[in-house]
């Protein structure tokens, strides 16, 4: 019974749980928690390894995207048929920015037909089926090699009387770290046909009318809930991100050109990005938005081949599916989950350094919300970990300043300077020295007089709502 349910929720993830992110992650769970159940009485170790790889990916959930780590966990687990079945279903979404292929081939669709044609041919002729696996591990690490070396251009787009935040470009050169090419072009709200030159990026919104746009598109479920259709470093980039940030303003057609990634609707595939060469079309263009950009650092370094961390990870992936067909060793899966958790949190140069849980959506006046707000005036910054200018600190965590001039604290958040620990109060004080949703701030637990305290050249601010704090004086400080 174990055994057919294992295969079940392999089939399951395979399809990527129908399209729906939380039936994936059930099925992921499921296959982590049977292979630990199924190895505890031969091997304690092999169980510990499948619970603690189960763990990372509850403090990092875009680890679930990974399908590298979970056919190595199959192979290591005496599941060498699954893992190689599970892979050779991947290949084709995978590949599908590099393949001359329709689009519909890399959908889930393909990938649950494949991986129920493997499993069948494995079972009829189990000589080769050794054989069919290992070449699916091998295949499958040259083409994660491929499709993490295929990277495009997010062209910026000359757009006139159109606010800061709300421009294409110049955020998107600062999250990637170098200059994009090409001019790109921004198609909406046409009444007729228009002919558009894929030269740089094309970024196609409600009724585009192009040779690419099938129709306007409109999410039925909440932001995050969908399954991204992709190969693993993409799924890896939107993970991390937490949501891929868009309002689908054009459903791109199956059969145009080169799948780049796109999401299910119910039982539809709806294609989001498709690629002409070194060109990428996009459906929608809310992601690279300068006020938006800044929440979408892990797509836009990905798309961009920036992530260098990350680029190495994924390198590690490939040569460990290579290397355990001659070296099996359970806890190779841990390495892994080390060497992304090290591309994690490997410093990155930036203006502001959040520390708290990230909520995964821009349109909050908690403190995450006031990157957009900066953007939205026309101060380009990002999110980084080194070189920051602004810390926020969310409500609950604990931070030490480093460097940074201004200190924005959420009710009970601390922040320690020089050994002192200053902390904000949880009771709201309304408007307070300047300051909106104001709080206290206490020194070793004594009130200070005002919800702004300087030292040192240092500002701290305590605040419920960080995103309504006059920008103009915070900038003053960027």
């Amino acid at each position: 019974m174990k055994q057919y349910l294992l295969w079940a929720a392999c089939g399951l993830m395979a399809i990527g749980g129908f399209g729906l992110l939380p039936f994936y992650l059930v099925a992921v769970a499921l296959v982590l928690v049977l292979l630990g159940i199924g190895n505890y009485s031969k091997n304690k170790a092999t169980a510990f390894y499948c619970w603690a790889v189960l763990v990372a990916i509850i403090l990092e959930p875009s680890l679930a995207y990974c399908s590298s780590l979970l056919a190595v966990l199959l192979f290591v687990s005496r599941r060498r048929l699954l893992s190689g079945c599970f892979l050779f279903s991947q290949l084709p979404v995978l590949l599908g920015p590099c393949l001359p292929v329709a689009s519909w081939w890399s959908s889930l669709y393909a990938s649950g037909i494949l991986f129920v044609l493997f499993m069948l041919a494995s079972e009829k002729f189990r000589k080769i089926s050794e054989k069919l696996t290992a070449t699916s591990l091998v295949l499958y690490g040259i083409a994660l090699v491929i499709a993490t070396s295929c990277t495009w251009e997010l062209s910026s787009v000359n757009m006139e009387k159109v606010e800061p935040g709300y421009e294409i470009g110049a955020a998107v050169e600062k999250v990637s770290g170098r200059k994009q090419k090409g001019e790109g072009k921004l198609v909406y709200n046409n009444k007729v046909y228009q002919n558009v030159k894929p030269e740089g990026t094309v970024y196609l919104d409600h009724d585009a009318h192009t040779d690419w746009d099938d129709a306007n598109f409109m999410q039925r479920r909440p932001w995050g809930q969908n399954f991204p259709i992709a190969g693993e470093p993409l799924r890896m980039a939107i993970g991390r991100d937490g949501a891929l940030i868009s309002n689908l303003g054009a459903a791109l057609k199956k059969d145009s050109s080169h799948f780049v990634y796109g999401l299910m609707d119910g039982w539809s595939v709806v294609p989001l990005a498709i690629s002409l060469g070194e060109n990428l079309v996009l459906a929608d263009s809310d992601f690279v938005v300068n006020c938006l950009a800044p929440y979408q650092q892990a797509l836009i370094q990905r798309i961009t081949g920036t992530d260098r961390g990350f680029i190495f990870f994924h390198f590690v992936c490939a040569t460990m599916l290579i290397a355990i067909l001659r070296w099996p060793k359970p806890w190779l899966a841990l390495v892994l989950v080390g060497v992304y958790f090290l591309s994690l949190w490997w410093p990155q140069v930036g203006d502001v350094r959040y520390v708290g849980r990230h909520h995964l959506w821009p349109h909050t006046d908690l403190g995450e919300g006031l990157v957009r707000v900066f953007q939205l005036n026309g101060v380009n910054v990002r999110f980084g970990s080194m070189g920051t200018k602004v810390l926020v600190v969310a409500e609950g965590f604990s931070a030490k300043r480093n460097k940074e001039k201004v200190v924005v604290l959420e009710p009970k958040a601390k922040v320690s300077m020089d050994g002192v620990v200053y902390e904000a109060g949880d009771i709201p004080q309304g408007v307070r020295d300047g300051v909106v949703d104001a709080r206290l701030i206490f020194c070793e637990k004594d009130a200070l007089p005002s919800s702004i305290y300087q030292e040192n050249g240092v500002i701290i601010i305590a605040t419920g709502t960080p995103s309504l704090l006059d920008v103009n004086y915070l900038c003053s400080f960027l």
